[in-house]
């Protein structure tokens, strides 16, 4: 995990640090992984990099990759690991979807390169490392994912808070007929992050 931020850890698990493990971004104009129907541009992302790090080289070139809302997440930990949700979910899938092949570090110390559907490149641990839990399967140090043209959105921001410790009833009522309404907004292609703190 480089940052620990987010769903990187597991009960009774082993942390490895890889925040220093930086060998760069590789823009790469067409990427093409058979069986993966995939040509067009990616990225590959070492294992120490947070989003902040890595938007800047899709927008300089005009594209866009689903990543963490909050820039300072991890690219390839607990974020993609765990399903990876993104203001571009709704437009090109989850974080987890982005990803063409990964490096991974097996428990017997060999580094492997793992893609889709190829016998040779350990398949099964390819899809498992997409979503099936934040550093359960092996320490994944470096994924190559879709790059998307750019296009244009629309933010809005939305900040409520209790005013007092009386008033967090209200809040807590205010909270439930936002998340009631979750379905209609996404329905209507909005994509919502939520973030918020009681104290």
């Amino acid at each position: 995990m480089p940052t620990g931020h987010g769903r990187s850890t597991g009960y009774g698990s082993l942390q490895i640090w890889i925040r220093y493990l930086r060998p760069g971004v590789m823009f790469r104009e067409k990427f093409t992984a058979s069986p993966s129907l995939w040509n067009g541009s990616a990225l590959t992302i070492g294992g120490g990099y947070v989003w902040n790090d890595v938007y800047p080289h899709a927008t300089s070139r005009g594209l866009v990759i689903v990543g963490g809302g909050t820039p300072t997440v991890g690219c390839i930990d607990g974020w993609m690991q765990g399903g990876g949700h993104s203001s571009a979910t709704l437009d090109f899938g989850l974080g987890a979807d982005q990803v063409l092949q990964a490096q991974v570090v097996l428990a017997n110390g060999l580094l492997v390169t793992v893609g889709p559907l190829q016998h040779d490149q350990h398949p099964d641990l390819f899809f498992v490392i997409r979503g099936g839990g934040p550093g359960t399967y092996s320490v994944v140090v470096s994924t190559t994912v879709k790059a998307w043209p750019t296009t244009n959105v629309v933010v809005q921001t939305l900040a409520f808070a209790p005013l007092t410790a009386d008033s967090i009833p209200h809040f807590m009522e205010a909270l439930t007929d936002l998340y009631a309404a979750y379905p209609a907004l996404s329905d209507g292609g909005w994509w919502v992050d939520l973030d918020f703190v009681i104290l």
